[in-house]
């Protein structure tokens, strides 16, 4: 079912991207969201195709962050985008401008102009551009129709914003539960961090 929630605040031309769920229900799913607009969006956990598209209650986590380039206090740059893509092989997207290190993309899909289950895969991500793709379950033809992706490209290191530390990184992982450390204990409130 799709569930509402709500900034709190307004925020003029909004780039959300959510996720991963928790791991309350077993079956696979991934994250959906659509109808984004200035003060929430709506967000679903949704079952690959071969499930019953029954799914229990999960946490995820989110960020929303007005549309554009933004360069903190620290020098790190954040770039807030969407960009239209689609099923089957990758397509290249080029940065507005470059970044002088490599980021960190997170990625969601944001409209549901297909009802097929669907996930974000990228690729190739360099200073300049980036390689994405829309990918269904194996079993179905890779055909998905163009979906809005909202993406975040944010330069690694850890700083504050706000008075919220954070720390953007990567870590390889498959099919197997791995452990992650952080760089440093978050402390304060909220004790666990918000993580994407």
């Amino acid at each position: 079912q799709w569930g509402s929630v709500s900034f709190g605040q307004t925020i003029t031309d909004p780039i959300v991207v959510a996720g991963p769920l928790s791991n309350f229900d077993k079956q696979p799913a991934g994250v959906r969201v659509r109808n984004v607009t200035a003060t929430g969006f709506e967000v679903q956990a949704q079952e690959w195709d071969s499930q019953d598209g029954v799914h229990g209650a999960e946490q995820l986590s989110y960020v929303a962050v007005a549309r554009g380039r933004h360069t903190l206090s620290d020098g790190k740059v954040v770039l807030a985008e969407s960009t239209s893509v689609t099923g089957g092989g990758f397509q290249t997207k080029t940065f507005s401008q470059p970044f002088t290190t490599t980021p960190i993309i997170i990625a969601t899909v944001v409209t549901q102009n297909e009802a097929s289950a669907v996930a974000v895969q990228m690729q190739s991500v360099t200073t300049t551009d980036f390689q994405i793709r829309l990918r269904e379950q194996e079993a179905n033809a890779q055909s998905h129709v163009a979906e809005t992706v909202h993406y975040l490209a944010w330069e690694p290191g850890s700083g504050t914003v706000n008075g919220l530390r954070y720390e953007v990184g990567s870590h390889g992982v498959g099919d197997a539960s791995t452990p992650q450390w952080f760089g440093a204990a978050f402390a304060g409130t909220p004790v666990f961090p918000i993580f994407l």
